[in-house]
């Protein structure tokens, strides 16, 4: 059996508590927040309905950004940008035609349809393990 004296002991708990620290402190220092810098930022999952043969894929929500969405009367009104991880995608306001058709990253947030978009190389997003955040920039 292993018999420590008090001033062994107490060395040893400062080197833990150093090391404990230590480690809280750096990973702290090194932790990097994965989300997009926006007044609102949420992170939208799936699974995305998406129409087979097309780039499209359609989020039904955001009922809290409604009132901001595009319309037919103002179809640039959405202040929504769209990120596939920390890469911003786009162009915004894109016409359903082009997501489907071209896709690379375009999108379009309407209020009726919630946010219609393509992932940036055209893979499915139900799929392809990337994160995907609708900001509203500060």
């Amino acid at each position: 059996m292993l018999v420590l004296d008090r001033r062994t002991k107490i060395l040893a708990m400062l080197f833990a508590a150093t090391a404990y620290f230590g480690l809280a402190f750096w990973s702290r220092a090194t932790w990097v927040d994965p989300r997009p810098p926006g007044k609102i930022v949420l992170r939208i999952k799936g699974p995305f309905e998406t129409a087979p043969g097309t780039h499209i894929a359609v989020y039904h929500g955001l009922d809290e950004l409604k009132s901001q969405a595009d319309s037919a009367t103002d179809p640039r009104r959405s202040p929504v940008l769209l990120y596939e991880g920390n890469r911003l995608l786009g162009p915004p306001h894109s016409s359903a035609y082009n997501i489907m058709t071209l896709g690379e990253g375009r999108y379009s947030h309407w209020h009726d349809q919630g946010i219609l978009f393509s992932s940036s190389d055209n893979s499915d997003p139900n799929t392809n393990h990337r994160v995907y955040w609708v900001v509203v920039p500060n």
